[in-house]
């Protein structure tokens, strides 16, 4: 990735919210870091995992908890509602 940055080649990532802020303590000196958020509502989660049939209602409820926690705030984030 810091031959990429050299280059002056963009570079995107598809990570975790837990490691936003590594990314951008890390790189942001050498390059312009961008977070996307993508996201939709409580009930549009709760819709769309309820269709794949992949987990209990109990988890779906933990995941939905989840989505709507450390949430990414500030100048680089683009927020994207997709509902």
């Amino acid at each position: 990735m810091e031959a990429a940055i050299e280059a002056g080649a963009a570079i995107v990532l598809n990570v975790s919210r837990g490691i936003i802020t590594e990314v951008e303590r890390r790189y942001s000196d050498v390059a312009d870091v961008y977070v996307l958020n993508v996201s939709c509502s409580e009930a549009t989660l709760r819709e769309r995992l309820g269709r794949r049939g992949r987990e209990c209602p109990a988890d779906i409820e933990r995941r939905i908890a989840r989505a709507f926690e450390d949430v990414p705030t500030g100048p680089s984030v683009i927020s994207l509602v997709n509902e």
